[in-house]
């Protein structure tokens, strides 16, 4: 039996949108046929895999330029599958159409927060808006800008929640002026335009730290402060501040801030011809922010040097010691601030401080001189405030080492396979060159050297001695004296155990 149902529309497409869809289809133009009796469209809807159900109430009547719908009943961001089937005017509808799928999507954004205010706080800048009344909102961004017309950042690191519309700036600090503005955001992503901008300030009525390593030196009858920036980001500068030992009350020596960039202060004293040698300044120095706190000062005491050098020393005297040290010895200063003296020596041509001593030392004794050796010496004094007197007048010696080294003690001569091994106990002497050993063949008899340089150790190998021969070890200094006084001993065999 022939199926005399209307034929199926073609060609359906569906148009997705914000909140809506665009059913579309095509079907044949109507051209007075008596079997062409369609009148209308069915439309038929399911979301996901659930059963289609219509969605006119009433025909979509067919017209030749009106071959579409639209569906608002529907969710963003689910997925819905039509398909149209033809209806004639009997009641019969036709084979469903095609299937075809669409997804509407939200691109409406929100409406833009109203009502944005910034209130100050301690450090810190609270903002609050009017509460958006969109059921799809999902946060807001606050940006910040240095300059109303300048570029805005996003400054919240967490979205803030959608009935929460406040924000509180903590990472600001007195001095600049802050720029604000405010974005909705709904939960498709869609952000609302800029707020109102409003500007802020954050109270700050708490003090910067001081500075940091303050230290302060002299340049002649001058004080120079210098110290380390503290690491507040609100600092505009500093105050410097002065008063002698007793005294209450400081004197600022800083009319306006001084800049921030400049981390020393020179004080050229009262009249600007610097400040009394001699004399103890007690300074203060303070670090000052944008709102005009003042943080505690650090402290320092400076010392102004007297720039008057001590009278010299009465006098220089040396004499050469038997063992080829010098004794140095001096009348002191009669100036009262002395506290060191200054020993030159002059070996050659060249001039150098030697030794500095305390003031209550007048002598000493140079032991690092070379016998045959002249040395010429000189003292000055030096005072509290390191001012150096003239010398004295050069003074001259020669330095000669009379005495001979003491002799080595408990010698030994052992026969061993190589020839007879000498050992003795070593000689602390400052200028000991080494040792001597002598050969005998009797205790008395004539004295043979058997090395040949100066030996460093306390054990010597004679590779052509023998047993019964005598030995004796003698000292050598650098200035040639030698000791001779060892006792002669007798080469013997190693005793066993």
């Amino acid at each position: 039996m022939r199926d005399r149902r209307p034929p199926s529309p073609e060609h359906i497409e569906v148009t997705a949108g914000d909140g809506q869809v665009k059913i579309s289809w095509e079907y044949q133009p109507y051209k007075g046929d008596p079997d062409d009796i369609t009148i209308g469209f069915n439309i038929y809807r399911r979301m996901k895999d659930g059963e289609f159900q219509k969605i006119n109430r009433v025909l979509a009547l067919r017209q030749e330029d009106l071959k579409y719908r639209t569906d608002i009943n529907v969710e963003n961001n689910t997925t819905y599958t039509y398909y149209v089937r033809a209806v004639d005017f009997i009641g019969r509808e036709s084979q469903p159409s095609v299937y075809a799928s669409a997804t509407p999507t939200d691109i409406t954004p929100p409406s833009f927060p109203e009502g944005l205010d910034a209130i100050s706080k301690e450090g810190a800048i609270l903002l609050t808006w009017r509460m958006n009344l969109e059921l799809d909102l999902s946060h807001y961004d606050v940006y910040r800008s240095l300059d109303m017309h300048g570029e805005y950042e996003k400054i919240n690191a967490f979205p803030i929640p959608g009935d929460h519309p406040r924000y509180l700036d903590t990472t600001v600090y007195a001095g600049p002026t802050y720029f604000y503005q405010v974005k909705a955001v709904d939960t498709s992503g869609n952000e609302s335009e800029f707020s109102n901008i409003i500007n802020g300030f954050p109270l700050d009525t708490t003090p910067p730290s001081p500075p940091e390593k303050l230290a302060g030196t002299t340049a002649e009858q001058n004080v120079v402060l210098r110290w380390e920036a503290p690491a507040d980001r609100d600092l505009k500068g500093y105050y410097v501040y002065r008063k002698k030992p007793g005294e209450t009350n400081f004197m600022r020596l800083t009319g306006d801030v001084l800049p921030k960039d400049e981390l020393q202060y020179e004080d050229r004293g009262f009249t600007g011809k610097g400040l009394w040698g001699g004399e103890d300044y007690v300074y203060g120095v303070s670090s000052v922010d944008n709102s005009f706190n003042e943080s505690v000062m650090r402290i320092i005491t400076i010392t102004v040097p007297d720039l008057e050098p001590p009278t010299p020393p009465l006098g220089c005297h040396a004499r050469g010691k038997r063992d080829g040290s010098i004794l140095v010895y001096w009348q002191p200063s009669m100036s009262l601030d002395v506290i060191k003296y200054r020993v030159y020596r002059v070996p050659s041509d060249k001039s150098a401080p030697v030794l500095e001593f305390d003031k209550e030392t007048f002598e000493f004794v140079d032991t690092s001189t070379v016998p045959g050796t002249t040395y010429s010496y000189q003292v000055s004094a030096i005072d509290n405030y390191g001012n150096e007197s003239e010398r004295t007048p050069a003074t001259e010696v020669t330095a000669r080492d009379l005495d001979a080294p003491p002799p080595p003690a408990h010698v030994r001569a052992v026969v061993v396979k190589d020839g007879i091994r000498i050992t003795w106990k070593a000689v602390e002497e400052h200028d000991l060159q080494g040792y001597n050993v002598y050969r005998m063949d009797i205790p008395n008899g004539v004295a043979k050297k058997i090395n040949d340089e100066p030996i460093q150790e306390t054990v010597f190998l004679d590779p052509g001695g023998s047993a019964g021969q005598y030995y004796r070890v003698t000292s050598l200094d650098t200035s040639g004296n030698e000791n001779h006084m060892s006792r002669a001993v007798e080469a013997v065999a190693a005793k066993t155990k």
